[in-house]
């Protein structure tokens, strides 16, 4: 009997699990390791503005962005999602408005001259947030800008007043909502198309 008279019919039985999952597996992986790029890119990306300068408008740019999907995802709703999903969603998008209002971005200009586009962004850009976060309720994609508002605030308060701020408390809330949301939106519009 040869090796593979042995393991051709053990293979044949894990082959139906490998070819179900396995698509699936994938995909998860791929986003786990698209999220932690993200999230190793964003403390990059926040405080390098420049001012006086073309790079001093790279703050609204992520937040436009995600709001540019937000709005083609529109009409996407929480029904699109398995009940479980749908839930968690909906909950990470109160608790992402109750984050909003009870702890709004604050921070004290430590040099006014070179922080004011940044300051200006983390104040106005709250009702923008606030707003998308109410919108988020009803359409899950709103979720994208809000979350990138709050993460782009704590980097940007440090640089701007020139005190560290800790994620610790609210990150992993974020990351959850984004993850989910980024990807579940992925899963129901483009999954159906890949695999029917």
């Amino acid at each position: 009997m040869s090796f593979w008279d042995f393991a051709q019919p053990r293979l044949a039985r894990i082959d139906g699990p490998v070819r179900q999952f396995g698509p699936t597996l994938l995909f998860v992986l791929a986003t786990l390791v698209a999220l932690s790029v993200f999230r190793g890119q964003m403390p990059r990306f926040y405080p390098h503005w420049v001012p006086n300068s073309a790079k001093i408008y790279l703050p609204l740019l992520g937040m436009l962005g995600m709001l540019a999907i937000a709005i083609a995802f529109y009409r996407t709703k929480y029904t699109a999602f398995v009940p479980l999903l749908s839930a968690i969603l909906r909950a990470s998008a109160v608790g992402l408005t109750a984050l909003l209002l009870i702890e709004r971005p604050d921070y004290t200009l430590a040099d006014p001259e070179t922080a004011t586009r940044a300051a200006q962004y983390v104040a106005l850009g709250f009702y923008l947030a606030v707003g998308l976060s109410v919108l988020s309720w009803f359409r899950p994609a709103f979720i994208l800008p809000v979350v990138i508002y709050l993460m782009s605030t704590r980097l940007l308060v440090a640089q701007i007043s020139g005190v560290w701020m800790s994620y610790l408390d609210t990150r992993y809330m974020m990351d959850m909502a984004f993850y989910l949301i980024a990807f579940g939106l992925i899963a129901v519009k483009a999954g159906p198309r890949i695999h029917p």
